[in-house]
């Protein structure tokens, strides 16, 4: 399956866009690149978070919002072995925290596969 917010005819900056705060664009970014009906297990790896949200927000200030989201009880932050990944993308998209980097995203998130708030249609 392919996360809906890459299918045509979706503007993802255009709805990242339209959240005004850095914690609403990084939980709308999740839901998009998450694949709905896979389960509960949907890890989204920093790089691609990193590029859906783009430019709209320093990376100091997405950082800085992942690091406090990590305290709420639905959201974890874990490290992904980058040899199961392209180390030369991952690394760089890395955050440091506590005494290691974590580069993954998950959400416990009953509402992944309803459509997005914003106006995106969900995946059938």
């Amino acid at each position: 399956m392919t996360p809906w917010a890459l299918r045509p005819g979706i503007d993802p900056p255009r709805v990242i866009a339209a959240i005004p705060d850095t914690e609403g664009k990084i939980r709308e970014a999740y839901r998009m690149l998450a694949i709905p009906g896979g389960g509960t297990d949907h890890y989204v790896a920093f790089t691609d978070l990193r590029k859906l949200i783009g430019d709209q927000v320093p990376r100091s200030d997405v950082d800085s919002t992942l690091k406090r989201m990590n305290s709420a009880p639905d959201v974890d932050l874990v490290p992904q072995s980058y040899k199961r990944g392209n180390a030369a993308t991952r690394i760089p998209a890395a955050l440091k925290l506590g005494g290691g980097e974590v580069d993954q995203i998950h959400i416990a998130d009953p509402t992944l596969v309803r459509p997005s708030q914003f106006g995106a249609v969900a995946m059938a």
